[in-house]
């Protein structure tokens, strides 16, 4: 048993991930101070502040995944420092772990992208996937763009809801030291932007409704609600005009671990929903309940055809 060898890669790994953290901090402190320079000049120019934050977030969410599954955020990596770190125990006494901390150093070893880490992330924290998946997902469409492109014009809100989430995932990240350290003395202007967007989010919904009852008294585009494929998309009906409505989200199997699916429920949780009739437009799971609709749609009557694409169903 190579104890000798696990104590050094134990180490290596809190080097890592402190160094992800530090890195992280760095950004996330570039990002909100541009955030709050673009907020108080009103500027349309969003790109640098977006590009700085969404690096900060993917850079948290590997040191977070670091501490885990120190694997996870590597997509290859020879045989020999998969091991090093999956199985250091095992190795003989003279296995030469230098070689391969080189190698991790100069950053030869490709890492996941911003939409695998998050998805790492929401299999550790479940319970923040519902509130901060339809934000992380429009993080994850225009983070590369916002570093190797051009940005299209967005909205101010667009910024507000990336330096919310960003905010949101430091307040998150227990078991990072660092970054549990950083929210501890984060500025007070940090929490009290999380606490304004949650507070301002009542009036957004109420304005969108009321622009969607206006739509209602002017005329519907009355028409078929096209589904896309995947289990990320379905319909519900419409809180305003009751028409069918496009809801994007994921599907999740709802059973009790350890046992077989008899009672098992299949939902669909909600995190944006468009209704092309009204117009109508909420952008997260919380808006959806201002708004009066379940963030949760039963769809049961489709779980044998889930479980058949999961690879759980025999032929």
């Amino acid at each position: 048993m190579n104890e000798k060898l696990r104590t050094i890669v134990e180490r290596l790994v809190a080097v890592y991930s402190s160094r992800l953290a530090d890195v992280a901090l760095d950004f996330l402190a570039i990002g909100m101070k541009m955030f709050a320079e673009r907020r108080a000049s009103q500027a349309s120019h969003y790109q640098v502040a977006l590009g700085n934050l969404a690096i900060a977030v993917e850079l948290m969410l590997k040191s977070y995944l670091s501490r885990k599954n120190f694997l996870s955020i590597f997509e290859g990596g020879s045989t020999e420092f998969r091991f090093m770190f999956s199985t250091p125990v095992e190795l003989p006494a003279d296995f030469n772990w230098r070689t391969h901390w080189e190698t991790l150093r100069s950053n030869a070893i490709p890492t996941i992208g911003m939409d695998k880490a998050i998805s790492a992330f929401y299999v550790f924290r479940p319970d923040l996937k519902p509130s901060l998946s339809p934000h992380a997902r429009f993080l994850s469409t225009v983070r590369n763009a916002s570093v190797h492109a051009i940005l299209p014009s967005f909205q101010r809100y667009d910024l507000e809801r990336t330096a919310f989430l960003a905010l949101s995932f430091l307040r998150d990240m227990a078991g990072v030291q660092e970054l549990e350290l950083a929210w501890t003395r984060a500025p007070k202007e940090y929490a009290a932007i999380l606490t304004e967007f949650e507070s301002t989010r009542v009036e957004k919904v109420r304005k969108r409704i009321e622009a969607a009852r206006t739509k209602c008294s002017r005329g519907l585009n009355l028409g078929s609600t096209e589904i896309p494929e995947g289990w990320e998309f379905y319909t519900t009906h419409c809180p305003v005009c009751a028409n069918f409505a496009l809801v994007q989200g994921y599907t999740q199997l709802d059973a009790v671990p350890g046992t077989d699916l008899t009672g098992a429920k299949l939902n669909f949780r909600a995190g944006l929903l468009f209704c092309g009739a009204c117009e109508l437009k909420l952008d997260d799971s919380e808006e959806l309940r201002l708004a009066g609709a379940s963030p949760i749609i039963d769809r049961t009557s489709d779980l044998g055809h889930w479980l058949w694409e999961e690879g759980l169903l025999e032929d």
